[in-house]
């Protein structure tokens, strides 16, 4: 499905995003069993290579693509 490692994982409150690299940033519900909710495209050349989750924000470090910030309160 494309070109990527996973580099790290932010996890609270039973979810977790997964950076993987030039496959962006996987949102996964874990509780009793794991489930991915989705995926967040960065778009094309840009790559996951750190992500942390931070009262309400998700903060993606992409590369070249520099910092993105993802408001998630309300999601």
């Amino acid at each position: 499905e494309g070109n990527f490692t996973t580099n790290a994982v932010s996890a609270r409150n039973n979810r977790a995003f997964v950076s993987n690299g030039e496959g962006g940033v996987y949102v996964i519900r874990y509780k009793d069993e794991i489930q991915v909710l989705g995926k967040l495209d960065l778009g094309t050349g840009a790559s996951a290579n750190h992500v942390l989750q931070f009262e309400g924000h998700l903060y993606i470090a992409s590369g070249l693509g520099g910092i993105k910030m993802i408001d998630i309160k309300n999601r």
